[in-house]
């Protein structure tokens, strides 16, 4: 099961451990997993998520970052495509975590989201 799903996160993140803990209980303890401070999403993979789950890239925006209290005008005013590419650069923007596999993706920490994902 694990070679299909694929975890995002930030390990300053409170959401991180707990994400963690159930991956390795429904997917097991090697799901692959990205540390969005050392390797972001692209512009292009922040899109395809907003598509994916029918939101805009504006709904992936993490209200609690420094940058989006110090900026929040000029962000909601920015096209959706250049918000993408800023939200690519600062790791602080994205929701997260993010699971993703073949079948859809969740964001944030929602245990019965993930479990429906991941059929558990």
């Amino acid at each position: 099961m694990a070679e299909d799903v694929k975890w995002y996160y930030h390990p300053a993140c409170s959401k991180t451990q707990p994400m963690r803990t159930l991956l390795t209980e429904l997917a097991g303890a090697d799901v692959p997993a990205q540390d969005l401070t050392t390797q972001m999403l692209t512009a292009a993979e922040i899109i395809d998520i907003a598509q994916h789950l029918n939101l805009t890239v504006r709904d992936l925006i993490r209200p609690a970052s420094p940058v989006f209290r110090e900026r929040q005008d000029e962000l909601y005013a920015m096209p959706e495509s250049e918000l993408a590419a800023l939200m690519a650069t600062e790791p602080t923007l994205v929701k997260r975590p993010i699971v993703r596999t073949a079948r859809g993706v969740v964001v944030g920490l929602d245990e019965a989201a993930v479990r429906q994902l991941l059929n558990r």
